[in-house]
């Protein structure tokens, strides 16, 4: 950064000392008001040549990648918060079973699963208890929760 700033001051001033040489050297008239317009674009490209190098790094600003971009965002908030609905669904259910559970004198661990609903959402889809069958509670989860038969794992351990 030091060293860009000396070259670039080094290049300022070589540029305005050769000006001014070549102006003293030229007569008064027309050539010398055209050397001047001439001396003052070659000292403002010098003096401007950091900034231009400055906007060669600065990002794209396309409109298409930007909007690639935030969709891309939207995808990734969209699923994480997805994922985090289900997480909460799940936790739900699985506290619901537990106050079922026990109010029938059980406490079998479970864990439940869902997957997408048809309106959006996550629904219910299977369920995993720990423990032997028990009618009462398998009749209470599909009738609740529309887990039938099919959808419940008893593990008898």
């Amino acid at each position: 950064m030091m060293d860009s700033l000396r070259q670039w001051l080094v290049s300022l001033t070589a540029a305005a000392i050769f000006l001014g040489a070549a102006e003293s050297l030229v007569s008064q008239g027309g050539v010398r008001r055209v050397l001047r317009l001439a001396g003052g674009l070659v000292l403002l490209v010098v003096l401007l040549r950091p900034i231009t190098g400055l906007v060669d790094r600065l990002p794209s600003l396309s409109l298409s990648d930007w909007r690639t971009e935030t969709e891309q965002r939207e995808a990734e908030l969209r699923q994480n918060q997805e994922a985090e609905w289900e997480g909460f669904i799940e936790d739900t259910l699985r506290s619901y079973i537990w106050d079922k559970e026990q109010s029938l004198g059980l406490a079998y661990p479970v864990s439940v699963s869902t997957r997408p609903g048809a309106g959006g959402g996550s629904v219910p889809d299977r369920v995993s208890i720990d423990g032997p069958f028990h009618q009462e509670l398998s009749d209470w989860l599909t009738t609740e929760l529309g887990l039938g038969p099919e959808s419940q794992i008893w593990r008898e351990e």
